[in-house]
């Protein structure tokens, strides 16, 4: 399997010895020549596999740390990287020596401050920053429809913010779909969620809902974890005129959402709330 992040926090030489000797080196009058070659950069191997978790990398720059630690980021393509300077009277180990947090949109400054105080800092910044900082997992999907990854893309998040995955309709012809009809079509993809701690869920999209009324007939679709099918799309206008679907067009959205199954257990009663038994509309209005 892949992990869900990979951290590379060793610090390496660039360089190493092309041959290694098989035996100690003795003193002597003769020139010795080493030949040097670059050492396997594991972060930016492990960054560029297909399916490839969220690459954390370290940075230590005796100067300019910022400059080089975002060249690394972006030449190595890693998602996030910590940086510090170095130097005679720098250490990362001190207390009173600044890292720098760099993401593709942002950045984050912590410290001086503890060690302790530091990794809370960093998770913080994680959270409450949230930007492009996603936890990326692999899930597996079959392209059923071969215009998908060509003629149609495949589906990806527009933005790092982005919660939802565009599905498109793989129609042969443009769709014309009358005001109160519904119809369900194709995605073109299965999908594998696996883990039975996730599900995804297709949503409507904003735009067509709000626009042209096209929303889902089923409002959500829910898609369990152990489900391998085609992802079919129950298209529905609720609007009060007709509109045509083309080949290609977003008609809805895939979200990956955490589920927590649970155990019934089979009481007398419950511990009484404030709440109790009411329902529809026993709050008041407004």
């Amino acid at each position: 399997g892949v992990a869900d992040v990979f951290i590379g926090t060793a610090a390496v030489a660039d360089y190493r010895p092309a041959v290694v000797a098989e035996r100690k080196i003795k003193k002597s009058g003769e020139r010795v020549e080493i030949v040097l070659e670059r050492t396997p950069d594991i972060l930016a191997s492990v960054a560029a596999r297909q399916q490839r978790p969220f690459v954390v990398g370290f940075a230590a720059e005796t100067h300019d740390v910022e400059t080089y630690a975002r060249g690394k980021l972006e030449s190595k393509n890693l998602d996030l990287i910590a940086a510090n300077e170095v130097g005679d009277d720098k250490v990362f180990d001190q207390d009173d020596n600044a890292l720098i947090v760099l993401w593709r949109e942002g950045r984050a400054l912590i410290g001086p401050c503890e060690q302790a105080n530091r990794r809370q800092r960093i998770n913080r910044t994680h959270h409450l920053e949230n930007q492009n900082l996603m936890s990326y997992r692999p899930m597996k999907v079959r392209i059923l429809d071969p215009r998908i990854g060509g003629e149609f893309p495949l589906p990806a998040y527009a933005t790092g913010g982005s919660a939802g995955l565009d599905l498109r309709a793989c129609l042969d012809a443009p769709l014309e779909l009358a005001p109160g009809r519904t119809e369900l079509l194709p995605t073109g993809l299965a999908i594998w969620v696996e883990d039975p701690s996730l599900a995804a869920v297709i949503l409507p999209r904003s735009g067509l809902g709000h626009k042209h009324g096209i929303v889902l007939g089923n409002l959500v679709g829910l898609i369990d974890s152990d489900y391998q099918g085609q992802l079919m799309v129950s298209c529905w206008n609720r609007g009060a005129s007709a509109y045509t679907i083309q080949p290609g067009e977003r008609i809805a959205q895939l979200v990956i959402v955490p589920v927590v199954q649970v155990e019934l257990e089979v009481v007398d009663e419950f511990t009484a709330t404030d709440r109790g038994a009411g329902g529809f509309g026993s709050s008041g209005r407004g």
